[in-house]
């Protein structure tokens, strides 16, 4: 815990036990990385919010323990440009970026980061906090916003299911969307409509979709319509229920969620996004 002790002689006899009260009572997380990467400081918001004790994170890589795995190399990249030319975007500054855990839960948190330069070596300082209360009820506003215009906008129930992909899809941040309905004379779901949010990706998914027919409860689609409950899939490579996963792996999709939609309380269809991320979605995803 170095990166709080006062030199001796230098400082109030008792100021770096002072400290590290106030620290381990902040209500945000606070980490210290020495210039090697290495986590020198671990207070005991960190270890709530990452899961990970300070006797864990002290010594070890702190990019290895909060940055996703896709970030790492322009993490230790943008950490070796500052060393050798004392350039930095990022300090002193409010960020908001992503972070994982220890259970590899990707959340969003906003942070400070600041650097102290020791006679030895420098050192950087970050508080932060988990946004994802915030940013989900950011979402979810618009999504009602998007709702709302849909179906106001919309002369036909496909012109109105289209919207709604994209307009939900936007508004929570999802990759690809797809609407199921019954299909005519048959006890199956077709696909009806497909949103992607980028264009020129996931075409062969959205294929396989559009061919599939469901029965009851088979994929996401078919278990929604048997339950009338929404469900979903945190890894689609480990679940064998899933028959798109192949497609769904070459076009980067790993999780899932759908809701049923009811018309006149009956089963009228369902609603499926995918995200690039692994994991369950939050409470607040599934109960839009």
């Amino acid at each position: 815990m170095s990166a709080v002790r006062g030199d001796s002689g230098s400082s109030p006899a008792g100021s770096a036990d002072d400290v590290r009260a106030v620290l381990e009572r902040a209500h945000d997380a606070f980490i210290a990385m020495d210039a090697d990467g290495l986590v020198i400081d671990w207070n005991l918001q960190a270890q709530r919010t990452f899961g990970w004790s300070s006797d864990e994170a002290v010594g070890r890589v702190l990019a290895d323990l909060i940055i996703p795995v896709r970030y790492r190399a322009a993490h230790s990249e943008g950490l070796r440009r500052y060393l050798t030319t004392g350039v930095a975007a990022m300090l002193d500054r409010r960020l908001e970026l992503s972070a994982v855990d220890r259970s590899g839960r990707e959340f969003p948190i906003e942070l400070t980061i600041s650097r102290h330069a020791t006679r030895s070596a420098a050192r950087f300082y970050a508080f932060l906090h988990d946004i994802s209360e915030r940013k989900m009820s950011e979402r979810l506003l618009g999504a009602q916003h998007a709702i709302t215009r849909v179906f106001a906008e919309a002369q036909t129930t496909g012109e109105a299911m289209s919207g709604l992909l994209a307009g939900l899809g936007e508004a929570m941040d999802w990759q690809l969307g797809a609407w199921w309905s019954r299909e005519d004379g048959a006890e199956v779901l077709r696909c009806r409509s497909v949103w992607r949010r980028e264009p020129a990706v996931a075409l062969e998914f959205e294929q396989v979709s559009l061919e599939l027919l469901l029965p009851p409860g088979v994929a996401l689609p078919g278990r929604v319509w048997v339950s009338g409950e929404p469900a979903w899939t945190g890894d689609l490579a480990v679940d064998t229920s899933f028959p798109r996963s192949k497609a769904a792996a070459r076009a980067g999709l790993h999780s899932s969620v759908c809701v049923p939609v009811f018309g006149h309380r009956e089963f009228f269809g369902a609603i499926e996004f995918f995200s690039d991320q692994t994991g369950e979605p939050d409470r607040g995803t599934r109960e839009s």
